[in-house]
């Protein structure tokens, strides 16, 4: 059934009957219901806050003798977006490198033009994890990286068995320690980064130019031409360095 919270959002209540039927599924987006006019940020303190808030509109539905804090947790998307204008196709090119590995497959999605869109690995026994473009997906947005771990029940009960168990030190922990193989890859991996944000065009303009200050730094000197200078000024403006041989 669809509740409506307010004028602008409706949450979408999905109720599945457990264990003699006592228990219900109740799934919450604290991002939606915190801030109908869009998706942003949510803190645990208002995910939580968002759940009591929701409470009083289930009550012709559900009885519950347990408060939200000592709820049980079913599943649990954590999710960090980063902002990354231009370079979206690198931070996926790089953080699919990062996530591979004899033992673990990872499965990458292209959209119809040919970028990347996801790259994903599916476990078993672990939690899944997610890299994707979200400004794509979502159409909507600045252009960002979407990063998500989904816990599933086995781990939520070992680490987080209340709601109110969901403290911001212990996700952040438990999100490092997930994605800390691709945070150290994408950290190390500055340089590659760039490197492949350049087109073939921009990566023989940057030889030339890295040959050029090398011999200038080497006390020779050559007149460049109108057409060259040009060229090379550009280069430095449209990637906002001094210069190129800085990168090396």
């Amino acid at each position: 059934m669809t509740i409506p919270v307010n004028d602008q959002c409706n949450l979408w209540l999905g109720l599945r009957d457990g264990p003699k039927g006592r228990n219900a599924l109740l799934g919450v987006n604290p991002s939606r219901i915190v801030d109908p006019s869009g998706t942003r940020a949510v803190g645990t303190g208002e995910a939580l806050g968002a759940v009591e808030e929701i409470c009083p509109l289930l009550e012709d539905w559900i009885f519950w003798d347990v408060q939200p804090v000592d709820w049980d947790l079913y599943r649990l998307d954590l999710t960090v977006d980063v902002e990354i204008p231009r370079i979206t196709q690198q931070v996926l090119t790089v953080a699919e490198r990062g996530l591979r590995s004899p033992r673990q497959k990872v499965n990458t999605y292209r959209g119809p033009s040919g970028d990347l869109e996801t790259v994903r690995v599916a476990r078993k026994t672990k939690p899944n994890l997610s890299i994707y473009d979200k400004a794509k997906q979502s159409r909507t947005g600045p252009a960002r990286v979407r990063f998500e771990v989904q816990l599933d029940r086995t781990y939520l009960r070992a680490n987080f068995a209340r709601l109110g168990d969901l403290t911001d030190a212990a996700l952040r922990q438990c999100f490092q320690a997930h994605f800390s193989k691709v945070i150290d890859f994408l950290q190390a991996d500055d340089k590659t980064l760039y490197d492949l944000q350049l087109s073939g065009a921009d990566k023989k303009t940057m030889r030339e130019i890295v040959g050029y200050e090398t011999l200038c730094e080497k006390g020779y000197t050559e007149t460049l031409t109108r057409s060259v200078r040009r060229r090379f000024d550009d280069f430095h403006k449209r990637h906002s360095i001094r210069q190129v041989s800085d990168l090396l």
